[in-house]
Formats: C-alpha cells, structure tokens, sequence
C-alpha cells in the first residue's frame, strides 16, 4: 500500500512540474517572438535609411562632379547655400 501511495505522490508532484515547465516555456516562446518581431522591425528601417543614406551620398558625388573635384567644390556642396536669384 505504501508503493502505490509513493506513485500516486510521484505522478502528483510530476504532472505539476510538467505544467509548470509548459507555462514556462510558453512565456519564454512568446518573449521570443516579440523579440524577433523587433529585430524585423529594427532591420527593416535599417534598411529604409541605408537605401537614403545611398541616395543622398549619389546626390552629394553628383553635386560635387558639378562643383569640381577640390576641396572649395567639397565645402560649397556641404555648407553652400542655395541660389538667391529671383526667378521670373
């Protein structure tokens, strides 16, 4: 009678420490998921801002072809100001 008393105290103390693991990783998968839902995000406009990064960078080498290679041509594109002329 004993044995039979250990193993329904076995199975008891068992079946709650599968549940309780079963929660566990539950939450763990579900943090996990958000996590990786971030990291999409955050790639995502990674890329957004490389692509205009590489965009602005074609525009400025454009610029500074117009403007000549020097370093006077460089300081125009960077800090230059745009036409004051009135346009009629």
């Amino acid at each position: 009678m004993a044995g039979v008393l250990k193993s329904d105290i076995f199975f008891f103390v068992t079946t709650i420490l599968v549940v309780i693991i079963a929660i566990a990783v539950v939450v763990i998968a579900v943090y996990g998921i958000r996590i990786l839902s971030d990291i999409k995000y955050v790639s995502k406009k990674i890329k957004e801002e490389s692509d205009e990064f590489i965009h602005d960078a074609r525009e400025m080498r454009l610029k500074l072809k117009e403007k000549g290679n020097s370093l006077l041509g460089l300081m125009s594109v960077i800090f230059g100001r745009k036409s004051r002329r009135k346009k009629d």
